[in-house]
This record gives C-alpha cells, sequence and structure tokens, in this order.
C-alpha cells in the first residue's frame, strides 16, 4: 500500500534545510510560539504496509546499525536534525520539531506551526506521524529582557519538589516528571548554532524558558492517550500553557531588601536589620540557601539545616524590609503578557 501524500504550496530554503508551506496554513507565522523538543513513536501497527527497515531507512542519514536478541536490528539515523532509531516493530523519533522546521530553535511552533511541521516530517519519511504517540514535549519562549540573562537567574531560589541544578549559562529544576529550564539564549546560540546567533541584533538579551514534559504524560494531562496530532489541539495547548504559568510561579524569587541600620531602641527590630545585612552581604537570599545546602557535606544535620533555611526565608517576607526585585517584576510581567497574547489567540 502507498504511502500518503500531503499537499505541499510551496518550499522555501532557510539555513540550507528545506521549509514546507502546506495548503492548510502559511508557514511564517511571525506570532511568537512555543512548542519545541518532542519524543514519539510510531509503532508498526499504523503503518502495517510499509517495511520499516528497508523503505525508510533509505530516507535518513544512518550513521549506526545494531542487532541485538532482544530487539532485533535497528537502524539510527538522523533526518535533518531529528534523531531516528528504526526498529521492526516501530520507530522513536526525538528533536526539536521547530528546528527541523523552521532551521533554527530561535523560533517556536504554535498549534498551526505545530500541524505544518508534522505533516512535513510525514512528507519526509512517508508515514503517518499524526497517529504517533508522545511520551515529551517541551513548551518553551525565548522572552526579550532588559538585562543580561545573568542578572535575572541570580534572583532565582529553590522550587518546591525540584532538584535546583546551576549551569554555565542557565538553571535547571528536575524531578521525576518534568524539567523547569531557564538559559541565556544568546549564549546557547553562540556556542552551538552560530549562522542563526549571526541573525540576532547586537545587545539584544533573551531568556529562555522552558518546561519539558519528560514523563508520564498521560498522567500529567489526565488523557487515556496523547498522539502527536493532538498537540496542536486548543485544548491541549491551553493545559500546556497553564502548566508553564502554573511551573514559573513555582520557583522562589529573590526580594529586594532595603535597610535602615539604625537603633531606634527597638532591639528585636535591629536584630532582625543586622540579621538582614548580613544575608545581603553574602549575596542575598539565593546564596545563603545554597551555603546552607553545601552544609550536609559537612555533616550537618536535616533539622538544623532546615531550621536555618526557614529563618532565612522568613527574613525574606518581612513586608516592612522588602520589595520585590525590579528584575523580578519585570520578569513576571512578561509572563503574563505571553499567556494572556497566546489565549487570546485560540
Amino acid at each position: 500500500m502507498e504511502a500518503p501524500k500531503y499537499s505541499i504550496l510551496e518550499t522555501i530554503k532557510i539555513n540550507k534545510v528545506t521549509i514546507y508551506q502546506y495548503g492548510f496554513g502559511n508557514a511564517f507565522c511571525y506570532r511568537q510560539k512555543m512548542f519545541d523538543t518532542v519524543k514519539i513513536w510510531l509503532a508498526k501497527e499504523n503503518t502495517p504496509y510499509t517495511d520499516l527497515l528497508t523503505e525508510v531507512a533509505p530516507l535518513i542519514d544512518v550513521y549506526d546499525e545494531k542487532d541485538s536478541r532482544k530487539f532485533g536490528p535497528c537502524v539510527l539515523g538522523k533526518v535533518n536534525n531529528l534523531h531516528v532509531d528504526i526498529k521492526e516493530t516501530g520507530l522513536w523519533v526525538t528533536g526539536s520539531l521547530c528546528k527541523f522546521f523552521y532551521g533554527n530553535n530561535l523560533k517556536t511552533l504554535d498549534r498551526r506551526t505545530t500541524k505544518d511541521a508534522i505533516m512535513m516530517l510525514s512528507d519526509t519519511l512517508h508515514l503517518p506521524f499524526d497517529l504517533a504517540r508522545v511520551s515529551r514535549i517541551d513548551f518553551s519562549e525565548n522572552i526579550y529582557v532588559e538585562k543580561v540573562p545573568a542578572e535575572y537567574l541570580k534572583c532565582f531560589g529553590n522550587a518546591s519538589r525540584y532538584e535546583k541544578r546551576v549551569y554555565p549559562f542557565g538553571l535547571n529544576y528536575i524531578n521525576g516528571r518534568r524539567k523547569i529550564v531557564f538559559y541565556d539564549k544568546v549564549k546557547e546560540l553562540k556556542k552551538h548554532d552560530k549562522p542563526t546567533f549571526a541573525t540576532i541584533e547586537p545587545g539584544k538579551n533573551i531568556l529562555r524558558y522552558e518546561v519539558q514534559l519528560v514523563k508520564y504524560l498521560l498522567q500529567q494531562f489526565n488523557m487515556p492517550k496523547l498522539l502527536l496530532s493532538m498537540i496542536h489541539e486548543e485544548g491541549f495547548y491551553s493545559q500546556c500553557l497553564s502548566i508553564w504559568e502554573r511551573e514559573y510561579l513555582k520557583v522562589h524569587k529573590e526580594k529586594r531588601i532595603i535597610l535602615n541600620p539604625v537603633f531606634s531602641g527597638n532591639t528585636k527590630e535591629f536584630e532582625n536589620t543586622i540579621f538582614h545585612m548580613g544575608i545581603n552581604a553574602a549575596g542575598g537570599q539565593n546564596a545563603v540557601i545554597d551555603l546552607i545546602d553545601q552544609g550536609r557535606m559537612a555533616g550537618a544535620s536535616k533539622m538544623s539545616i532546615k531550621r536555618l533555611k526557614d529563618k532565612v526565608q522568613k527574613a525574606n517576607k518581612a513586608e516592612q524590609l522588602v520589595v520585590i526585585s525590579d528584575l523580578t517584576s519585570e520578569l513576571d510581567m512578561k509572563i503574563k503578557e505571553v499567556v494572556a497574547r497566546e489565549r487570546d489567540a485560540f
């Protein structure tokens, strides 16, 4: 049985990658977009008349072939930037769907261009990827900010039920189901994608914020199944948008402390002021929390660490001494603007 063909109006080259414009929508939608990386599985039962190993493997750039007793023959390769793992029982496709579609991931995919990208992938490999099951999806946005992203990342503390990890130009918050990711997009492009980096206007600051849903998607969305064709539906997109906003709010943002170190006769108030001055001198609340966490390596008890962290966090909530950082306020406002813009587009 011949594989289905998809209607293409025209093709355009961007960064040496062919961009397909399909009959139902224009690929060049300049409104901001939010889908990026996916991991999908297309089972053999969804394309029963296609011999995956002999018919699909020639369509990818093969870099390895294996044959194991447990999984049988396997062909590994790439189609543009996407990694493809072909088995007799089906195939995995993993990578940035927007980079496959646009040639870079400075742009991300909205509902319409996600549908275009799925059809482009289907046409490229002659397979019905709208039937593929989704096991990972990233929801992301590039936030244009006033300062360099490192200044904003300094304001980010811990997040409930996440492990915080610091990287050279970003932060990750990780748990068993998802990751919250913030990083300097300009620095990332400069290191990994110089042609796209060269297109960015000098002096622009871009903070990338992603929520990566990496496991247990059916439980997270309370769905019996999640097919690739479903991710551009309004209901699913709305759920992703809500998760994206909710996870941002889970990250504790450091507040700026205003001090007036004058002893007015109230010893308790003066003691609190001196305590805040110590926090400021150590680099702020987040820096102090990190120092306390290092105490575990030195053998401090869990209870003593918890008490000390609670004291520092409580001090940061004293309304008469703290105000929200200007950087945090700016970012909060821009996150709200993204959410409002996307919901208005439904």
